[in-house]
Parts: C-alpha cells; sequence; structure tokens
C-alpha cells in the first residue's frame, strides 16, 4: 500500500517552515505515517524523528528513493536503449526454384544495419562499445564477402535470399553478444531501393 502511495506522493514532500510534530525543534516534512481504510495519514516530522517513530517506513522510502536515483550515468528507465551500426559485403549468388532473371548467377553490394538493444546500460553508461558491436558484424560479414553465397553453409542447403541472410547474421551476432543485449532487427539492402529485414 505504502509502495502504490509512494508512486504518487513521492517518498517525502515538501519541507515548509512549521516545526516537528514531534520534538518542536526542527523543520518538519510531510509523511504517510499508517492508513485508515486504505487512506494515507500524515504527519508533519522531521527526519530524525521520522525514523524513529517509523523506521521500517523509513527504510522503504529512502529504498524508493533510490530505485529513483541516476545509475550507470543516466537516469533509471523503463524504456530500451538502441545502437545502430552498418557495414557491407560483396557476393553472388542465385535463387533455387526462383522464376525469372534471379535464378541465374549474379552478385550485389549488400549494405547491412544491425539495431540491438538493451534494458540496462553498463558500468560506462553504454549498452556495449561500438568498436567491439562492429567487429563481431565485421567477422559475420567475412566469412561472406566476395563467396559464391550457395556453396557457403547454410546457404548450401538454405535458398540464399535477402531475408535469409538477415537471419544468418542475425544468429552469428547472437551467439557473441552478451545475454543482456537483444538484436532488435538485422536488415539488408540489396540495391538502393530493395531491402529485407529480420527481427528475432
Amino acid at each position: 500500500m505504502r509502495e502504490e502511495w509512494g508512486k504518487t506522493l513521492g517518498p517525502s514532500h515538501i519541507t515548509t517552515q512549521c516545526s516537528c510534530e514531534e520534538c518542536r525543534k526542527a523543520p518538519g516534512t510531510w509523511h504517510v505515517t499508517t492508513f485508515i481504510q486504505g487512506r494515507p495519514v500524515q504527519q508533519h516530522l522531521c527526519d530524525e524523528c521520522y525514523r524513529k517513530k517509523e523506521p521500517a517506513a523509513a527504510q522503504e522510502d529512502a529504498a524508493l528513493a533510490a530505485s529513483r536515483a541516476p545509475a550507470h550515468g543516466g537516469p533509471k528507465s523503463e524504456g530500451m536503449f538502441e545502437l545502430a551500426i552498418e557495414d557491407s559485403f560483396a557476393a553472388a549468388h542465385n535463387l533455387r526454384g526462383y522464376q525469372g532473371d534471379c535464378e541465374h548467377l549474379h552478385g550485389h553490394n549488400w549494405r547491412v544495419e544491425v539495431r540491438v538493444a538493451a534494458a540496462e546500460l553498463d558500468e560506462l553508461g553504454m549498452v556495449m562499445d561500438f568498436r567491439e558491436l562492429k567487429e563481431h558484424l565485421a567477422e559475420a560479414l567475412r566469412a561472406l564477402d566476395h563467396k559464391y553465397l550457395n556453396e557457403v553453409k547454410p546457404f548450401d542447403a538454405v535458398n540464399p535470399t535477402t531475408e535469409n541472410i538477415c537471419r544468418h547474421i542475425a544468429d552469428r551476432l547472437r551467439e557473441k553478444l552478451p545475454r543482456r543485449i537483444s538484436i532488435r532487427r538485422v536488415s539488408c539492402w540489396e540495391s538502393d531501393k530493395c531491402s529485407a529485414s529480420y527481427e528475432p
């Protein structure tokens, strides 16, 4: 109950020039000290008297205040932090079973965008180092760059469509990333006007 009201009232309220109701000396602050029929009852107490009168409640208020304090270089948030990087590779392929020009051997200069996200930042205030994420993507693309994809696993068995390339890159990245970081989307452009995306 106290926690729910604390979300609205906050762990403490406006300090006024009025004296504490207990010691009559220090300036007081309105604190919720009990509940009657589910409604909060407040007393005007200084911090010292409040801690003496309601030690458990004071600890709870301190914990609530701490949970709202900035952490890892930024404010605590219920949202997600997202990073995006881009790279490219060139390769040839042909689409098995496709009725049209793409069934024949041809190539693309693919542009790849990767987006990753995390709810918590690391001790430096980052989702992760951009450099590290770029290295993981570059490693995944090296296995595809300047290759005939139909001869590269898993595309020796799976059709090397742009959609499947996106999924393959996401799978390779997932093996490298910490568990707290999720892959939001991998997008590949086979031309300036055509792209596909995969969201794990």
